[in-house]
């Protein structure tokens, strides 16, 4: 069975795209760091130049957030990591973040046969699991308006933000019994 075709994985990284952007404004709010809020760790490390880095404990995995990257590690399972330019998603199979700008490519695999998007799909939506519960934080804690004024601030189009969310859910519904429904709304929800 094959779970992400080239064209269901193009709408993901562009879905993605618009994430970080998203989250690039929340770590921005002046006197109210939402990342921070959430419960995020804002640091740098000696060797890095450039935007802060944010790192949260999930269950047994660790998030981390860039301006160029977002990744999902630990727990002994494969990862996910997606790279902001060029766009591009992988499944990471270290356990240590990698350094935003200086990816490790031995530990970097693209979804090419059934295998490896089995395991490309099951990384991608932990981190997606993650990502929907962050962003029901979002709404309860600022409203929908919020992120709707993202929307509306963001200059490509994709689809607005409960659509984008339904579209992740969708995503991660791929492999169970609702997967044919899940494909063909993720391929005709976007042309």
């Amino acid at each position: 069975m094959h779970i992400i075709n080239q064209k269901v994985y193009k709408r993901l990284i562009r879905g993605l795209e618009q994430r970080i952007w998203y989250l690039g404004i929340d770590a921005l709010q002046l006197e109210n760091n939402l990342l921070v809020k959430y419960g995020f760790d804002r640091y740098r490390t000696s060797d890095h130049i450039g935007s802060s880095r944010y790192k949260i404990k999930w269950g047994s995995t660790t998030v981390e957030i860039h301006s160029l990257c977002l990744g999902i590690y630990g727990n002994n399972q494969d990862g996910f990591l997606y790279v902001r330019s060029p766009a591009g998603a992988y499944v990471y199979t270290d356990q240590t973040p990698t350094v935003p700008g200086n990816y490790r490519t031995v530990f970097l695999t693209r979804p090419v046969d059934v295998d490896s998007k089995q395991h490309f799909h099951k990384a991608s939506s932990a981190f997606l699991e993650w990502l929907e519960d962050y962003e029901s934080w979002i709404e309860e804690t600022l409203g929908k308006n919020y992120r709707l004024d993202c929307y509306e601030r963001y200059k490509r189009d994709w689809l607005p933000p409960n659509e984008a969310m339904e579209w992740f859910r969708q995503y991660r519904m791929l492999g169970t019994d609702s997967h044919r429904e899940s494909r063909q709304y993720l391929e005709r929800k976007i042309q």
